[in-house]
């Protein structure tokens, strides 16, 4: 069912207009005059509500879900049925998605301000009883500044059912989620826990360091059977950057047995920062040099056996520090270096850290471009690469020069 903009909803919503939708549901920006705010209102599949008791197993769920509160968390203000469809009343925010970051390997200090938060919001959900069973970047959502928020907690649970009748649908159709992200757990029809949740985690952190999901196939089903079979591709094979301590923790976060998991999504973190600090701090750490053994006294050397008595060399002087400039050093010699090595030494050494150090910048210039557009009907996708080649082009020449 579509909403037109003015209607009227639930006797205390005014709907604004559509701004998203999936196969989870119907999304609409709407306003509530009786509290003065906008709203995000979400309207489910009308399976949800198809029989009584799945009415009522949703207004039970949605009763939970209500009472959770943490600041990584999306706020679910209100749930109910209105016209035999299910709807949830959450904040809104003006975001993007983590997903409109990917393709490229991101930061570490980026993966932890996004993920760090993310992870704590699965540790207290999970210690409430609750499963998200979704955990994509999709699902990731990025306020204007910068603030990471998880939304549709617990909702594939409420528009598929039970954990339980989940995992038997499987052997029949495919549950509700997106095959990249999703655990073993669900193509072998075994029950789903936290630990789902954090191993959904695992790959999104995978995809973040690594610019590309772990498993990959022809259909969804292919997908979600290289989770239950295929190993892994080890992450420093497909990324140089990273080391050997951050192989081992996704590999272990990604393993197939969820025992051999982290027991919690903020360890996983943590653990993989941790490592990847400690990769960044060997690499500056001074090999003390050799020292040269003390000179023997002319009677000392006498009376040291023939084999051992050798002339003394004359250290040479060090060598007269240089006081000309040299003419192949600086932006030009290193743009020059970089051309003749080709296209691949490029984006190593100039837009790679580029993309990195203004992943933030970015984020803020596509949703200016988003707002922007909206407003003058021009193509987002022009407006901010045309801010992009200002901005980024200037950094280039400031701060990489």
């Amino acid at each position: 069912m579509s909403m037109a903009p003015g209607t009227e909803f639930a006797g205390d919503y005014h709907i604004v207009e559509q701004i998203g939708h999936n196969s989870l549901g119907v999304v609409y920006k709407a306003h509530q005059p009786s509290l003065a705010r906008y709203v995000a209102i979400k309207i489910l599949p009308r399976s949800v509500t198809r029989t009584e008791s799945y009415t009522e197993q949703f207004l039970q769920q949605g009763a939970k879900l209500e009472r959770l509160r943490h600041v990584a968390l999306l706020e679910l203000y209100t749930c109910g049925v209105e016209q035999g469809m299910a709807y949830l009343v959450t904040e809104l925010i003006e975001h993007q998605t983590l997903d409109m970051q990917m393709g490229n390997p991101l930061s570490v200090g980026f993966l932890e301000r996004i993920l760090g938060p993310i992870a704590s919001a699965l540790d207290y959900a999970h210690e409430e009883g609750v499963i998200h069973r979704n955990i994509k970047p999709a699902n990731v959502l990025l306020s204007r500044d910068g603030r990471p928020f998880l939304q549709d907690l617990g909702l594939a649970s409420l528009v598929e059912g039970s954990s339980e009748r989940a995992a038997k649908q499987t052997t029949f159709g495919l549950p509700v989620g997106t095959p990249a992200y999703m655990a073993p757990e669900y193509a072998a029809g075994d029950p789903l826990g936290p630990a789902a949740d954090r191993y959904s985690l695992a790959v999104v952190a995978y995809e973040l360091l690594i610019g590309r999901v772990p498993f990959t196939g022809d259909t969804p089903m292919a997908v979600m059977l290289n989770h239950l079979r295929q190993t892994p591709p080890r992450p420093s094979t497909l990324n140089p950057a990273i080391s050997s301590a951050m192989d081992e923790v996704l590999l272990k976060a990604l393993a197939k047995d969820p025992g051999q998991r982290y027991d919690t999504a903020s360890a996983f973190i943590a653990e993989l920062c941790g490592s990847a600090r400690t990769a960044a701090a060997a690499v500056y750490v001074q090999i003390p040099s050799a020292q040269p053994p003390p000179l023997r006294s002319a009677e000392g050397m006498g009376a040291q056996p023939a084999m051992q008595s050798a002339t003394i060399q004359e250290v040479p002087l060090r060598r007269q520090a240089r006081t000309t400039a040299r003419s192949d050093v600086g932006s030009v010699a290193r743009l020059k270096w970089m051309g003749a090595k080709g296209a691949g030494t490029i984006y190593d050494h100039l837009f790679r850290p580029l993309l990195q150090l203004t992943a933030g910048l970015r984020t803020r210039l596509a949703w200016m471009a988003y707002r922007l557009g909206k407003k003058t009907g021009l193509s987002p996708a022009l407006l901010v690469g045309a801010a992009t080649v200002v901005v980024v082009g200037g950094i280039v020449l400031v701060v990489r020069l």
